[in-house]
């Protein structure tokens, strides 16, 4: 959810913080918001940001009637900077039957790394019928 990767000012007696949305609590049946905390922004802060599997249209095995196995619809990233994007892109015009789009394929803008370094998650395989 964007909501929750957006940075709001948030105003705390005389001064104005930046805060991230956190815990959202939703009313099933009408979508409005019910109960909303906050988490106070400050470098270095881990948030886990919507994926978006893009150039799908590119790919010939995927044109030609496979198809996109998401393994995961968020990556975990530590934001260095004010700056959050709404979603990372994950370009899907490369790689045949079976390959495997991971974590450092998707693109990750200045002032945004991965959470874990060590491990090359996982994101997408492409599948044939």
């Amino acid at each position: 959810n964007a909501v929750e990767n957006t940075l709001y000012e948030l105003e705390v007696g005389d001064r104005i913080e930046l805060v991230l949305p956190r815990q959202i609590q939703i009313r099933a049946a009408t979508d409005k918001i019910m109960s909303l905390n906050f988490l106070r922004f400050a470098p270095g802060v881990r948030v886990e940001i919507p994926l978006r599997f893009v150039d799908v249209r590119m790919n010939q095995t995927l044109k030609r009637g496979g198809y996109l196995h998401r393994i995961a619809h968020r990556l975990a990233c530590v934001v260095d900077t004010d700056k959050i994007p709404p979603f990372l892109d994950v370009s899907c015009a490369g790689g045949g039957p079976g390959h495997v789009f991971r974590a450092s394929d998707a693109h990750l803008p200045p002032g945004l790394r991965q959470a874990q370094v060590t491990h090359d998650t996982p994101l997408a395989v492409i599948k044939t019928k």
